[in-house]
């Protein structure tokens, strides 16, 4: 893939503003489907020092977690999917023993999560649930209760999300969403939610601007009942918390375990807009505030993904912010 050029201050203050989010409240996903990364420990130390504070790993690498001892950042553990089915019938216990026990007390482990985007369509998605229950019951049972279990959605589980009052799940999929939610609500209330405004503006380009989809609007854009939103990344978040008050099956708070814009030659996937996203997601983590409908939780957000992966699936393979060599991507 050709590398986008830009001006030498393009670069500069790009180069800032990785500089400048260290107290924001920002995270970044560490997926490695590539064979020509960085060792762990230097990809570790890479993110550590654009600011980043927490990481998402979707299987537990054990490079990667001795590399994150004693750093000082906060983790969301995967469950791989081929991984999802025993841990869901038998193998919770060892999985715990093996892959979080040995780490806990150096590093700060906030939530296992299950699986990736298995919610609805996968045919492990059955499993979720047993899964869930599973690896709460073995966290607690090695004296960890206050490690989160969770499994990421994805903007499919929904039927509708604009207005996003009036977001509902897909009824095709309530018998295997409203189970979790109740589930999540009850033992261990967060809830991840993959959200790509890209994906979704190119839905909606007839209802916001692109602005609106890049975070890049200073003033409230769509009016909603109560609720004014600048921005899609937060529409799409309480497009996920008004789905989940329908189901009357408990409450649970939102993180954004993915997000990003894709750098391609699709229309709208520039490297200039990913650079005006992936800058302006900085910014919103920097504020540390929560939604137009959940104000009081400080929505965490995870961009996607810290290296380019060269064997990635198609549509994620355009997402990323930087290269393996660690030169960043939107100037280089």
């Amino acid at each position: 893939m050709a590398r986008p050029i830009f001006s030498i201050l393009a670069a500069f203050l790009l180069i800032i503003e990785f500089h400048d989010f260290a107290g924001a409240e920002i995270g970044v996903t560490f997926s490695r489907l590539a064979d020509n990364f960085p060792p762990a420990q230097v990809a570790v130390k890479f993110a550590t020092s654009k600011g980043f504070k927490r990481i998402r790993l979707y299987k537990p690498h054990h490079d990667a977690l001795q590399a994150l001892k004693g750093q000082g950042i906060q983790v969301i553990l995967g469950v791989g999917d081929d991984e999802v089915e025993a841990v869901s019938k038998y193998a919770a216990t060892k999985w715990v023993k093996d892959n979080v026990v040995p780490y806990a007390n150096q590093i700060t482990i906030i939530a296992i999560a299950i699986g990736h985007d298995l919610i609805p369509d996968s045919k492990l998605a059955v499993y979720v649930l047993p899964a869930l229950q599973a690896m709460k019951k073995a966290l607690v049972d090695h004296g960890l209760p206050f490690i989160s279990v969770t499994t990421p959605f994805t903007l499919d589980t929904l039927l509708t999300h604009f207005p996003p009052s009036h977001s509902t799940f897909d009824p095709e999929k309530i018998y295997l969403i409203k189970p979790i939610i109740n589930f999540l609500a009850t033992h261990s209330p967060l809830l991840l939610c993959d959200i790509y405004p890209y994906e979704t503006y190119l839905m909606d380009s007839h209802l916001v601007s692109l602005n609106y989809a890049l975070l890049n609007n200073t003033n409230v854009e769509v009016v909603d009942g109560p609720f004014g939103y600048t921005n899609m990344l937060d529409g799409l978040v309480d497009a996920f918390y008004s789905a989940i008050d329908i189901l009357e099956a408990g409450s649970a708070q939102i993180d954004v375990s993915e997000t990003g814009w894709p750098f391609s030659e699709e229309i709208y996937a520039s490297a200039q807009y990913a650079r005006t996203y992936a800058s302006n997601v900085f910014k919103r983590g920097q504020a540390n505030t929560g939604t137009p409908k959940n104000p009081s939780w400080a929505l965490d957000v995870f961009d996607y993904n810290l290296f380019f992966q060269d064997n990635a699936p198609l549509d994620k393979k355009p997402y990323a912010l930087f290269y393996p060599n660690m030169s960043a991507i939107y100037f280089n």
